[in-house]
């Protein structure tokens, strides 16, 4: 059977996975600041190296001044180079430039068949920011690399030094130059680089973890409902095992008991759980341990009647317990009614066609008997056909009885005012049987048609009078309250059943007096049942008989909605 987990909240994982991307997003956004605070510390401080290069070539320069103006022009570009070019090879530079105003270089660090490769590196808005501020600072490409460049505007009179640079008519301000300072970007960046790639690193360790966490989580909320389930799946079935109304207990492969539920508790006995199952009652009727299962048996434990089913499980062995003692009865009871039946349907046949010849035959019987008044034997003759006439009649009241449905009305019925009415009533019973009546009544009220339970009680307390000895004897009226109703309970002491005749007692027609019609109990069985209620018999032989009627407070047609 398929159990789904009670429908938890969704919005634990929406959460979290809500919070690991807030948490990736905000610590990208760290790392990029944090990043970018590096980088731009590192470019202050080359700024800061370049400013300091820059100063230092610049008063070298102007140390000589005096000499480059004496030396002839050639010469003095020539000169000019090689002391750039010795700066640049004495340092960390990558390249040092004049350049004039339209961003045209006139001396660098560089080979002279290199120069094309910086022709004119700075472009309009570097020149733009050297017009306005006297500095820039950028990158520059150099040759197939990538330089960190920083330009100034060179002292004025600097541009005597630059050859290339036009004289200036007297009186005129010589127009600016400007010195570059190429720096290696790798150096400079190098520990940025490694900051980056560090950062990068442990951003991605930290968003992998957080993200294996995620994944963790998930697979743990996944794992707890699923245990959810189960947990609800075991309770469901332990309770649908326990309101079973069928026994159920496990054998392990050792014969000891495992589990069993409650209808197995109330079957067999508390405490089953750990118990041999040797030493249970059905073990000697029922083999365990066979790998194939076994159909239902029918056995016989204690006067009850069971349904066995072995089913085989792993290592362990299923037993399924009926108890049908009820169905059985109930079976025995519809059997009757059967017969009963059948006996109502050839009583309501012939009752008429009994009657009628019945009272002729009875009334003849009766003109003879006074005719024949003082001659003996042949008055005797007609008193006894006067007397098995009547019996035949009441025979035929008692077929007519059971043939006819007659409804009964229950009604509170107070026992001890109905127990002296039977005892008036049967008095002279009593009398010629020499018996005693007594009662013991602990219930004082039955519900029940009043009129159908004395006849009932009429019925078994003359044939408890006939199984009395010819002197003597006790018949007792007793009353208890059960947890649903009335027991009332007609005691004898006589010569008690013999097992056959408390099996067969309440078939009709069955007895064994001569002068019994065997209608008594069959028309007592009937009278309780049509209140809905039970008939035990209880009786040994030579210990007397109990017949016990259970009548409930209502009568369940009207609990019924």
């Amino acid at each position: 059977m398929d159990v789904s987990a009670p429908r938890a909240p969704r919005s634990l994982p929406a959460l979290a996975a809500l919070a690991l991307v807030l948490m990736g997003a905000a610590l990208s956004v760290i790392t990029w600041r944090n990043l970018e605070a590096q980088r731009r510390v590192i470019d202050q401080h080359a700024l800061f190296a370049a400013r300091t290069i820059l100063r230092g070539v610049e008063a070298n320069f102007m140390r000589l001044l005096p000499h480059l103006g004496r030396m002839p022009r050639d010469q003095a570009v020539e000169r000019l180079e090689d002391l750039l070019r010795e700066v640049v090879e004495s340092g960390d530079l990558l390249f040092l430039g004049i350049y004039g105003e339209d961003g045209e270089l006139h001396v660098s660090s560089a080979p002279r068949h290199a120069n094309n490769s910086l022709r004119a590196p700075l472009d309009q808005d570097a020149l733009a920011d050297l017009a306005i501020t006297g500095e820039w600072f950028g990158t520059l490409p150099l040759g197939g690399l990538t330089m960190l460049g920083y330009a100034a505007r060179m002292r004025p009179g600097m541009a005597r030094l630059c050859p290339a640079t036009p004289e200036t008519p007297p009186g005129q301000e010589a127009p600016p130059v400007y010195f570059l300072v190429g720096l290696s970007l790798d150096e400079h960046y190098a520990q940025y680089n490694a900051m980056r790639t560090a950062a990068l690193m442990q951003t991605g360790f930290v968003l992998g973890a957080a993200a294996l966490v995620w994944v963790l989580l998930v697979a743990l909320l996944r794992r707890r409902e699923q245990s959810r389930r189960l947990v609800r799946l075991e309770h469901f079935h332990s309770r649908l095992l326990d309101s079973l109304p069928e026994a159920l207990l496990t054998v392990d492969a050792q014969g000891f008991v495992s589990a069993a539920n409650p209808a197995a508790a109330a079957l067999l006995g508390p405490n089953l759980p750990g118990r041999d199952f040797a030493s249970l009652p059905l073990a000697a009727a029922l083999q365990t341990g066979h790998p194939e299962p076994q159909p239902w048996k029918q056995l016989d434990l204690d006067g009850r009647n069971l349904e066995v089913l072995v089913a085989p499980l792993e290592d362990e062995t299923l037993l399924l317990l009926r108890d049908r003692t009820k169905l059985r009865s109930l079976e025995r009871d519809l059997e009757q009614s059967r017969h009963l039946a059948a006996v109502g349907r050839l009583a309501a046949g012939v009752a008429h066609e009994i009657r009628n010849p019945l009272s002729a035959l009875r009334g003849f019987s009766q003109f003879f008997a006074a005719k024949l008044k003082g001659k003996d034997p042949e008055e005797t003759y007609a008193n006894t056909m006067v007397q098995e006439a009547d019996r035949l009649g009441r025979v035929v009241t008692d077929l007519l009885y059971l043939a006819r449905p007659r409804p009964s009305e229950p009604a509170p019925v107070h026992l001890p005012e109905l127990a002296a009415e039977l005892e008036t009533l049967l008095r002279f019973d009593f009398q010629r049987a020499q018996a005693s009546f007594e009662t013991d009544l602990k219930a004082d009220t039955a519900v029940a048609d009043r009129d159908g339970l004395k006849q009932a009680l009429i019925n078994l307390i003359l044939n408890g009078l006939a199984s009395l000895p010819e002197h003597g004897g006790v018949i007792t009226l007793a009353s208890r309250e059960t947890p649903d109703g009335v027991s009332l309970s007609v005691i004898d002491t006589g010569r008690g059943m013999e097992p056959e005749e408390k099996r067969r007692a309440l078939e009709p027609f069955f007895t064994t007096r001569k002068e019994g019609s065997g209608l008594g109990l069959a028309i007592v069985h009937k009278i309780v049942r049509d209140h809905l209620g039970q008939l035990h018999i209880d009786s040994e032989p030579g210990q007397g008989a109990a017949v016990t009627l259970t009548f409930r407070h209502a009568p369940l047609r009207e609990q019924q909605p």
